[in-house]
């Protein structure tokens, strides 16, 4: 394939890791599946492919395809105060649940557009997902569009249960599509005020032309974990993201102190709990990009969830945080208190509560043959409740 031959003459550091993962992993993971009756995953695999099946249309070249349907006389803006409150309220009547803006930190914007990361490839023909057409503009390096000036993110929190019922039956493809479809009405409906408008809203089908954590980060949507991923006040890491560019003048959001780099020093659950063992423990450190932050080992992570029968997916990191707890009163209002507090009480009432009320399957038992859930997979999920042939088996925790 000559995708792939491009990669790995550009990253040769990647060629044996990855040998291995297709030579001994996926063989493995193969011998595993053969072991499970895969009708178990009926219900699943309809609920992936109903979600999958209404995508967000695909994006083009900047220069066509964000001012395509955008009105000749753009309305002018009395107030961007004004205009912030407007986006936010229409990216929710639009399907987002957190919404933030910010402007453009070209340190976000990345120096290329279109293509999947060849080794997805067999991960995606998995879950039946085509990626021969991906999201963005194909080629070799691309300028920053002077119209790139503001970034809109939005965020929509996973169907809770699925992630409770982690690694087998978690499933990111409806957050995805949800926060995707929100971002493409909100694209739309900023064009038709007469500004041009771009949405990046699916990993599935290529994230290349931006990085939307630290996006969101900016637009005071949350800060940044322990597992190198976005946690936010309301869902915790437990949310998909999608952003809009544009240049229609909006008032920023501030970026937010909700004391995490505390929680996550005391806290350490996904670190301990996490079955691929990518997750740091420790301190955060100095990284490359000159930020003090935690590292994961994508590797190790990649590695993990492409060897989890069927689904090839994970969210343990998820489902175990203290801060995506949302059925205790007790962490419902620590939580809350969190955010505010400076002297880590909340944060410590927090953790004692994750780890009092919810404890979690130990790191070896998400692995086979055991292939622990975090809960019990939910009724609606359960294949043989509603078709014979299907055996209880993994359906409980």
């Amino acid at each position: 394939m000559p995708r792939l031959k491009e990669y790995y003459a550009k990253h040769p550091d990647k060629l044996e890791s990855d040998r291995a993962w297709f030579t001994k992993l996926l063989p493995n993971l193969a011998e595993e599946e053969k072991k499970m009756n895969k009708d178990m995953w009926g219900i699943a695999t309809a609920w992936n492919k109903a979600w999958t099946s209404t995508l967000a249309p695909l994006v083009g070249d900047p220069k066509e395809w964000d001012f395509k349907g955008v009105i000749k006389e753009p309305l002018k803006v009395k107030d961007p105060k004004e205009t912030s409150k407007l986006i936010k309220k229409m990216a929710g009547l639009f399907g987002g649940t957190l919404v933030g803006i910010t402007k453009v930190n070209p340190r976000w914007i990345l120096g290329w557009g279109g293509g999947v990361d060849p080794r997805m490839l067999p991960i995606l023909a998995a879950v039946g997902i085509d990626p021969i057409t991906p999201r963005g503009v194909r080629g070799g390096p691309i300028d920053i569009p002077d119209w790139w000036q503001y970034a809109i993110v939005i965020a929509v929190p996973h169907e809770p249960n699925l992630i409770e019922a982690t690694p087998l039956f978690y499933s990111p493809f409806e957050a995805y599509t949800r926060s995707g479809l929100a971002a493409a009405r909100l694209t739309g409906f900023i064009k038709a005020l007469g500004y041009p408008a771009r949405y990046n809203g699916n990993p599935i089908i290529g994230w290349d032309e931006l990085l939307p954590t630290p996006l969101a980060i900016d637009a005071g949507l949350g800060e940044m974990g322990r597992p190198g991923i976005l946690v936010t006040p309301e869902f915790g890491p437990s949310v998909k993201l999608a952003v809009v560019l544009t240049n229609l003048p909006m008032e920023p959001d501030r970026p937010i102190n909700m004391g995490l780099k505390d929680s996550c020093d005391k806290c350490g659950i996904c670190a301990e709990k996490y079955p691929g063992g990518s997750i740091p423990g420790g301190q955060p450190e100095l990284q490359d990009d000159g930020v003090v932050r935690w590292m994961s080992d994508g590797e190790k992570c990649q590695s993990y969830y492409a060897s989890v029968p069927v689904r090839h997916m994970c969210g343990v990191c998820y489902s175990v945080c203290p801060w995506r707890r949302f059925d205790n009163a007790l962490h419902k209002y620590s939580r809350e208190l969190a955010v505010r507090d400076r002297t880590g009480i909340a944060h410590q009432v927090m953790l004692w509560g994750q780890k009092s009320f919810y404890p979690s399957p130990s790191k070896d038992d998400y692995n086979a043959p055991t292939w622990a859930t975090y809960k019990d997979v939910p009724w609606w999920m359960r294949t043989d409740m509603f078709f014979d042939g299907i055996p209880e088996g993994i359906f409980k925790k």
